[in-house]
């Protein structure tokens, strides 16, 4: 029996012998042994063992896999009633299925129980998001398969359940990649088969979401087809498929269970919460008789919750890519589908909107008490207006220092930089070069930090190592609106013990930043629009600003083969403040006389001076590196929290200013500190 086999567990002998033994033992222990194989192969490094399932998959092609990975269980468990389903699901092979592949899955879906195949794959898609390896490769086309044939199935949960797989394949692991690129393949397939409003929200919902660059370039092409299908942008698109999961106007959602009830709501600053009430009154968590009577209500409420919080923050992503479109909304459209939106809203009246009627230029905020000016008076829009997202750059410098003012004033914390956002402008050496920036060259970043980043800012990139040739492998951002795109040379670090054993570099350093037309050819900056380079040179600086060498707190403690970086460290670590610095100084001068620490706290030149008890310190306002005075004896603490209760700030998403204020109340009371390894540095 399989039982009573020992195999030496080494890749090459296992191989050996399920070519000369697996017809022999049977499917079972041969499914078995390719998961082992699997298993060691991936967690070598050598080479030669690439591939090595597949392998042994070949030299028997006639074996039927059947279920034996823990992601398969739920469907091994319901095999009896899908029998039909999965063995068709099985055969499914290739990006777009088969014609006739599909023909016969539409026949097959309508035998099944929608709801308990749904339930199935529900339970399939958190199976394998917990787990921490991938699907074997055998199983690729099954895990494609169950996705293609969930879209004929016709169900209201069909798309949300669909989404919800197609993220848990794309999960990435690390130094390997997506969970199953086929099974992810297969839902976006799916859901762009079934061309609902419904299963294109999940697409748009999951466009931030996927961390693996040619997952997220499916969703894109997806998205992009649905919208011509429509005849409309992709902006547009995302408008009209964004779901509200049942919230009424005041952004609240209340599920009656009797004498009790669950509500969800978000509130103005877009967070989302879950009250529960117990014969009216409130209670921490969902009572034992809401759960024993109510338990589905319960979970829906649960399971919504974290559909709005990511929902939100793809809105969020969403509108502040508007500084780059050339889209002009008409009014009532924006108000129906802004405005009118319990998730959108939220955040989009916390922004500044710039609203036209033929010469007519106003710019307002769209306030609870109607369309805001900048002097606090509610004014009346024309209705043939439209709309676009305001930015600084078309404004005077004492136009933005106003709406700086009224943000403090009513004490509004925008959703992102936008009164405050940082202006990038062409310099005179900049003009001297024509055709490409110098400005953040010469940089050392960490570049899994770096990529990270700039694939959440839209931009297309990939991480490099020391395989990579000469191709196309720099960071690029396509600009489609302006028929332009700009690009950001970055080159792995010439040291062969600086990455990771996939052969990925930890290290990239920076170079010029070009724009580039339709036919790839550089321009000369000074033809690129001034908002167009702002934006991009301002992403470019926070891809520096958050990835460099410079902003990691554990450097001074890095091994000797660092130490060549020392000096990089040390120049953005103490040096000049870049244009992110300089909008915190401006924040600070602001905020501090608010703050309780204000009279332990004082600006000089690029650093926030904290007198504590025990030392004096200064906080870099670039990097958030600490320094005892008067020695500048470098003081490393990692941050673990970087929210500071009952403190006003004007916008979300500088996490370094939240870091920064974090420190300075720690260091205001350095008495009070109990960490071991902060006080040893005192």
């Amino acid at each position: 029996s399989s039982q009573e086999i020992s195999i030496r567990h080494d890749a090459q002998d296992l191989i050996k012998f399920v070519a000369a033994h697996g017809r022999r033992l049977g499917n079972e222990w041969l499914a078995d042994a390719c998961i082992q194989i699997e298993r060691l192969a991936r967690n070598s490094s050598k080479a030669r063992f690439a591939g090595i399932t597949n392998l042994a998959i070949h030299l028997n092609p006639m074996i039927q896999m059947p279920f034996v990975a823990p992601w398969q269980e739920p469907f091994h468990r319901e095999s009896a009633a899908f029998a039909g389903a999965l063995d068709h699901a099985r055969k499914c092979k290739g990006a777009i299925p088969s014609a006739k592949w599909q023909a016969r899955a539409e026949v097959l879906a309508q035998e099944l129980d929608a709801a308990r195949w749904l339930q199935t794959l529900d339970e399939t898609a958190k199976l394998i998001r917990a787990s921490d390896e991938p699907v074997g490769t055998e199983f690729g086309d099954l895990a494609r398969g169950l996705a293609c044939m969930t879209s004929f199935v016709d169900h209201p949960d069909t798309e949300p359940i669909l989404g919800k797989f197609m993220l848990a394949c794309a999960l990435k692991i690390p130094g390997f990649g997506a969970r199953t690129q086929k099974g992810f393949g297969g839902a976006v397939w799916a859901l762009e088969r079934r061309g609902t409003l419904a299963a294109l929200a999940e697409l748009a919902m999951a466009r931030d979401r996927v961390k693996v660059a040619n997952l997220a370039v499916q969703i894109e092409g997806a998205l992009t087809r649905g919208a011509r299908d429509m005849g409309i942008s992709l902006e547009e698109l995302e408008e009209r498929v964004a779901p509200d999961f049942g919230l009424d106007s005041e952004s609240r959602l209340v599920v009656p269970m009797g004498h009790d009830e669950g509500v969800l709501m978000v509130d103005p600053l877009a967070k989302v919460e879950l009250i529960w009430r117990s014969e009216g009154k409130l209670v921490s968590a969902p009572t034992a008789s809401m759960k024993a009577t109510y338990g589905e209500e319960v979970a829906h409420l649960k399971t919504t919750k974290k559909r709005v919080e990511t929902a939100i923050a793809a809105h969020r992503r969403r509108l502040e890519r508007l500084f780059l479109s050339t889209r002009l909304i008409p009014l009532a459209e924006f108000e129906f589908r802004t405005l009118g939106h319990p998730l959108v809203a939220p955040i989009a009246r916390r922004l500044v909107w710039e609203v036209r009627a033929g010469e007519r230029l106003d710019l307002v905020m769209p306030m609870s008490q109607g369309w805001t000016n900048v002097d606090g008076q509610v004014v009346s829009l024309e209705p043939e207006s439209t709309v676009r997202l305001w930015h600084p750059v078309y404004s005077s410098q004492e136009t933005t220092l106003l709406w700086q003012d009224f943000l403090f004033s009513w004490e509004i914390r925008q959703p992102f930089k936008q009164a405050y956002r940082e202006l990038y402008v062409l310099t005179p050496a900049e003009e001297q070069t024509a055709t490409y920036s110098n400005r953040f060259a010469s940089h050392i970043l960490r570049q899994h930090v770096a990529v990270a980043l700039m694939r959440e800012r839209g931009w297309r990139a990939k991480l490099q190592g020391f395989f990579d040739g000469q191709g196309d492998v720099d960071p690029r951002l396509d600009l489609p609106d302006w028929e332009l795109g700009a690009e950001f040379f970055v080159e792995i670090v010439d040291d062969a013990d600086s990455m990771t054993d996939a052969g990925i570099a930890h290290y990239v350093a920076t170079d010029q930043v070009r724009f580039i037309d339709r036919g790839l050819e550089s321009i000369p900056l000074s033809r690129v629009p001034a908002l167009v380079f702002s934006e991009v040179m301002r992403d470019v600086d926070l891809f520096v600003g958050v990835a460099h060498i410079g902003s990691d707190p554990n450097w001074q403690d890095a091994g000797a083969r660092e130490s060549r970086y020392r000096d990089a460290w040390a120049q953005f670590a103490t040096g000049e403040l870049g244009s992110n610095g300089e909008t915190r100084r401006k924040v600070l001068e602001r905020l501090l006389p608010r703050l309780k620490i204000a009279d332990r706290c004082s600006l000089d030149g690029r650093h926030l001076i904290v007198q504590g008890d025990r030392h004096k310190y200064k906080i870099h306002l670039g990097s958030g590196n600490i320094f005892i005075m008067p020695s500048s004896r470098y003081l490393c603490i990692v941050a673990k929290n970087d929210k500071v209760e009952g403190v006003y700030l004007p916008f979300e998403g500088d996490r370094m200013l939240s870091i920064i204020l974090s420190k300075a109340f720690l260091l205001a009371e350095d008495d009070k500190i109990k960490d071991i390894t902060i006080l040893r540095q005192l």
